[in-house]
């Protein structure tokens, strides 16, 4: 079965994100725990991806960027002084 969670592991696990995530103000002034577990929770997330989910996530974010340069070029286009 290799390295795969047993059932009784992920309902633990899930139990464990779900009473962190019923009261995140306990992590209120805790920047460095709130930041460690953010980025765990993004590695998780991304390992329970199917394949399909991962290419729709990427394609997502290669888009927002894109419009975002636009929009950045766009703007400096606007305020640039004009050379005409």
């Amino acid at each position: 079965m290799g390295s795969a969670m047993s059932d009784t592991t992920m309902n633990a696990l899930l139990d464990q994100v779900t009473k962190a995530t019923a009261d995140v103000k306990q992590l209120a002034g805790n920047d460095a725990m709130r930041r460690k577990l953010i980025e765990a929770s993004r590695k998780l997330s991304e390992a329970l991806e199917t394949p399909g989910e991962s290419m729709q996530r990427i394609l997502y974010k290669v888009r927002e960027r894109l419009i975002i340069s636009y929009r950045l070029t766009r703007l400096a286009d606007d305020i640039s002084p004009s050379t005409s």
